[in-house]
C-alpha cells in the first residue's frame, strides 16, 4: 500500500469515527446544554461526510491517474511500434533505392562502353 492509500484509509476510518460518534445518544439535564450537544453531532456527522466525500474524490483522482498512466504506456509502446515499422520501411527503401541505382549505373556503362 502507496503512502496516499494509507492516508486515505486513515481518512476513511476517522470519517468512520466521527460518523459513529455523531450517531451516540446521550440525554443530558439542561435544554440547553443537549442543544449545543445536538449541534455538536450534527457537525460531527457533517464533518464524517464531507472526509468519506473527500476519500471518495481522491480515490477517483488517484484511479483516473492510474488509468491515464496505462493509457500513456499504451500510446508509448504503439508509437514506439509505428516509428519501428517506419524506420524498417526507410531501410528496405534505401537499400532498394541502391540497387536499383547500382542496376542503372551498371546499364549505363555498358552503353557507354558500346558506342
Amino acid at each position: 500500500m502507496n503512502p496516499i492509500e494509507e492516508k486515505l484509509t486513515i481518512i476513511r476510518k476517522t470519517s468512520q469515527t466521527l460518523a459513529a460518534l455523531a450517531k451516540q445518544s446521550y440525554k443530558l439535564d439542561d435544554p440547553k446544554e443537549d442543544s449545543e450537544a445536538e449541534d455538536y453531532d450534527n457537525w460531527l456527522a457533517e464533518t464524517a461526510e464531507t472526509l468519506s466525500n473527500f476519500a471518495d474524490e481522491q480515490e477517483n483522482l488517484m484511479n483516473a491517474t492510474r488509468e491515464m498512466q496505462e493509457m500513456s504506456m499504451s500510446f508509448n509502446t504503439a508509437y514506439l511500434e509505428i516509428q519501428n515499422k517506419i524506420s524498417h520501411e526507410n531501410r528496405q527503401f534505401t537499400l532498394l533505392s541502391n540497387i536499383m541505382k547500382n542496376k542503372h549505373d551498371t546499364a549505363k556503362t555498358a552503353i557507354n562502353n558500346i558506342r
